[in-house]
């Protein structure tokens, strides 16, 4: 049986994707490709340090760091 790399747990059979459709960015995204990709795989794929705090669940997944002063 196949299991999630991150948890350790089976694999769901349904997996569900919320998209905002109204903005304009992931609309012109859509129609420009026509599939829509998570930032965390394209990281997983680029960055091997990304791919190592995946799976021992300690990655961050905000789109900025504090400032620190």
């Amino acid at each position: 049986m196949s299991r999630l790399m991150n948890l350790n747990e089976p694999i769901p059979d349904e997996f569900f994707i919320f998209v905002d459709q109204f903005n304009p960015i992931t609309h012109h995204n859509f129609n420009l490709i026509g599939t829509f990709t998570s930032g965390a795989f394209g990281s997983l794929a680029t960055l091997p340090e990304f791919a190592e705090k995946y799976i021992n669940g300690s990655a961050s997944y905000l789109p900025f760091e504090p400032c620190d002063g």
